[in-house]
């Protein structure tokens, strides 16, 4: 499980990630449902062009196209929110926002 805090401090934002290990590692067919799972709930969230690929060491790769929210970090928190949920057994996730197939922002979560 993994846990989420904002902190704003003088209008900066500061973004704080904690994980919880969960002893029991999913199977391939797990991981195809979660993925097409969590690719389907970020569409319903207005994203596009979603990638989700995962590595060997259960490492974690989004990428995406933002054409609804304004604020790119907006987008971002969305994103991850929605990856720490779906993907809880995560040791590490790689956010990558893109517009027109050009990455704007990485951004990776251990």
């Amino acid at each position: 499980m993994r846990r989420l805090s904002i902190f704003v401090v003088g209008g900066v934002f500061f973004l704080s990630a904690c994980t919880v290990l969960s002893s029991a590692q999913p199977t391939p067919a797990q991981l195809n449902m979660t993925c097409t799972r969590c690719q389907i709930r970020l569409i319903n969230y207005g994203f596009e062009n979603i990638q989700i690929q995962i590595g060997p060491d259960y490492s974690i790769f989004i990428s995406y196209e933002n054409r609804r929210y304004r604020n790119e970090m907006d987008a971002l928190g969305i994103v991850l929110y929605q990856a720490s949920i779906w993907f809880p057994y995560a040791k590490s996730l790689v956010i990558i926002a893109k517009m027109r197939n050009i990455p704007l922002i990485f951004m990776k979560v251990d």
